[in-house]
């Protein structure tokens, strides 16, 4: 269901390389850069590596908590904004 104005409004260009992979194709590119980058850190501190799954989830876990990031970071702005000044 649409308002008729949010058509108009194209969603932010962040949000579209992390979560949606058919409309961008940086997103394997970006994928496998934090796959690769949580699989060397973890070989780094424990000498072995992770399973896909669990680099997975460790993936989807980091683009909810960016996305929960953000609208706290929504909600807090404004007060900040009133608080300190722009």
């Amino acid at each position: 269901m649409h308002d008729g104005f949010s058509v108009f409004l194209p969603p932010p260009r962040h949000l579209i390389v992390l979560t949606f992979p058919t409309s961008c194709f940086n997103y394997l590119f970006i994928l496998q850069y934090i796959k690769d980058f949580y699989n060397k850190t973890v070989v780094s501190r424990n000498g072995t590596g992770l399973s896909e799954e669990t680099l997975t989830l460790m993936y989807s876990l980091t683009v909810s908590v960016f996305a929960i990031g953000g609208l706290l970071g929504s909600l807090i702005v404004g007060m900040l904004v009133t608080r300190f000044g722009r």
